[in-house]
Order: C-alpha cells, then sequence, then structure tokens
C-alpha cells in the first residue's frame, strides 16, 4: 500500500508563540474532482502548558469551536472541515459557482458524485451534503473576507462562517470600495427600483401578506434586491437584499448612504416618486435633490408633474429631460 499523502499545519509556532509538537496522525478523506482520496492528517499540540491549544490542517481549536488559521495564500491543496473530511481547492471554487450562479441543490452534487464515483453514501444520510454545504462556505467566507483586513480570516468558525456583525463590515466594505463609481462627480442622476427577479431567498424573508396560494405553496423565494445604478453606464452604486416588499423605508435608506457620496447628483429617477415625495421634501439630507422624476414606463396615469419632475417652470422640466 502507497504511503498516504500527509497534511498538516502551515504554521510553526502557536499565536501563543510556543512550539508545536505533532500530536495525532488520523486517517481522513478528501473529496476532489476526480474522486475520494484517502489522506492523512497531522494534528499538532502547543507545548506550552498555559495554551496547548490543538491545531488541524487549517484551523485551531478555541472554546469548542475551530478556528481558521489560512487565507487564500497558505491554503492547502485540500481545504479541511475537521480532521477528518476534507475538500481539494478546486472542488471547493467549482462547486461555489454553481451553488451561487446556477443555483444547484447540494443533494444533486450528492447524487451526481455518487453516480460518477460509487460512493457508498447511505441514500438516507444527510452527512456529505452537510460536510459540502460548509465546505463551499469555508472557502467562500476566507476568499471573501480577507478583503475586510489582515488578519480578519482568524475570526472564522467553521461551520458558523458568516455572523451578524461580520456580514455587516462585509456589507460596508463593499457599500465603500466595490459600488463607490470611480468618478463621482460625473454622477448627475440615480435610477432607483426594486429587482423582484433574483429570487434567493434568506431566513429573515418576511412573508407575503394576503391571501395564500389555492395549492398552499409557499413560494421559493424573497422579494428580491434593491438597486440604485447610474443609468449612463448601469453601474450599480448601491444594493441591498430586501426583507420585506418594496417601499419607502429601503429608498430612503439607500438615498441616505448614497447621496453624500456624489454631491452632483441632484436627479432621482424612481418609481415611487408621487408616494415618497413629501417624506423626502421632510429630510434635510434629501436638499441636493432637485428633481424627482417618474421613468416613462411607470409614468402612466401619474400627473403631468410627477412625470416630469417636481420642478413645476417648463424650462426647468425640459432641462431634465434633455440629460
Amino acid at each position: 500500500m502507497a504511503d498516504l499523502e500527509v497534511f498538516g499545519t502551515h504554521l510553526k509556532t502557536c499565536y501563543c508563540g510556543g512550539r508545536l509538537a505533532a500530536a495525532h496522525t488520523v486517517e481522513a478523506v478528501a473529496y476532489t474532482l476526480q474522486g475520494v482520496q484517502k489522506v492523512q492528517v497531522q494534528t499538532m499540540r502547543c507545548t506550552s502548558y498555559a495554551c496547548r491549544k490543538s491545531f488541524g490542517p487549517n484551523f485551531v481549536w478555541e472554546d469548542s469551536a475551530k478556528y481558521n488559521t489560512v487565507n487564500s495564500d497558505t491554503m492547502g491543496r485540500i481545504l479541511f472541515i475537521n480532521n477528518k473530511c476534507g475538500f481539494a481547492t478546486d472542488y471547493l471554487h467549482y462547486h461555489s459557482l454553481l451553488e451561487f450562479r446556477a443555483f444547484v441543490a447540494t443533494r444533486a452534487v450528492k447524487d451526481v458524485y455518487q453516480e460518477v464515483f460509487g460512493l457508498s453514501h447511505s441514500d438516507k444520510s444527510s452527512q456529505f451534503r452537510v460536510n459540502h454545504a460548509t465546505g463551499v462556505m469555508y472557502w467562500i467566507a476566507v476568499h471573501e473576507l480577507e478583503a475586510l483586513g489582515k488578519g480578519k480570516e482568524r475570526d472564522i468558525i467553521i461551520g458558523n462562517e458568516i455572523s451578524e456583525a461580520t456580514l455587516r463590515a462585509y456589507e460596508h466594505h463593499l457599500q465603500r470600495t466595490c459600488f463607490l463609481h470611480p468618478r463621482p462627480s460625473t454622477v448627475h442622476e440615480i435610477v432607483a427600483d426594486g429587482h423582484a427577479k433574483v429570487h434567493v431567498k434568506c431566513d429573515n424573508v418576511l412573508r407575503h401578506s394576503g391571501k395564500p396560494k389555492a395549492d398552499k405553496r409557499i413560494k421559493p423565494y424573497g422579494h428580491g434586491w434593491f438597486m440604485l445604478v447610474h443609468p449612463k453606464n448601469l453601474r450599480i452604486l448601491w444594493a441591498r437584499a430586501m426583507e420585506a416588499p418594496e417601499g419607502n423605508d429601503i429608498l430612503e435608506t439607500a438615498l441616505r448612504e448614497t447621496l453624500p457620496k456624489y454631491p452632483k447628483a441632484d436627479g432621482v429617477v424612481v418609481d415611487r416618486a408621487c408616494s415618497f415625495l413629501p417624506c423626502a421634501c421632510r429630510i434635510k439630507a434629501f436638499n441636493q435633490v432637485k428633481y424627482w422624476s417618474v421613468d416613462l414606463f411607470h409614468a402612466h396615469g401619474h400627473t403631468k408633474v410627477s412625470h416630469t419632475g417636481v420642478a413645476k417652470k417648463p424650462a426647468t422640466k425640459k432641462a431634465f429631460l434633455k440629460r
């Protein structure tokens, strides 16, 4: 029998400064795109009597939780979720795209993997699906959250990768860097609307009110996303998932967070202009907006003033329409 490949931590010393010594050698399996591979995991332990932390290949045990110890540069070929199960990084990358772009279910992944490689997993067992989902989310968290700053990857807990504080920090990072227009002074108009076709349902999505469907089935999607877009190049300036149906609250939040970044933006195109205008006139932060307009698609049945803007002078309305 050929010698099995051995995986261990890349760290030379413990976080406390103590020396790491070999502890146990554990038989493990690694799921790859070429099939299941048998490997060995070499666990390490801090020799300091005041610490005695145990290290796996890419995690350390602290307070009965597995904290991540790697980033995208130090990550090995196999990413382990525990000492007995790991996944190849190319496997995780591939399936992360399938999950979040093609919405492929973990049950489908298990069935295909079992059919192709002849796994002995029981059809009633959910362990592979749980491990697969944990591995994919772990891989995504390591690659995405390291943008928040050096050392942030050490806050990742395997099995509970995304906390509320981490999610807020990551959203703030996206709004501050990814969504920010490279030339803010060129943004003069902003288009706001909800995109309900982005049908991703989260746990905190509120149910639709009203009479349920005749077949009693609950729709497997939420309320979509609310976005602010620059109409000239269609760049997304702000985006957030809607936990409730589209209303004035999320529109106000979006504009409050976006307008200070674009001091020359004086026109807002939104289908809720008529109902939102009385509220907007009372908010000092919106004083820079001179024009509140309804787009042509939603303008049917609106008044002439609400269709072209809040200004009543024809010359002013024409100036906005000519942009």
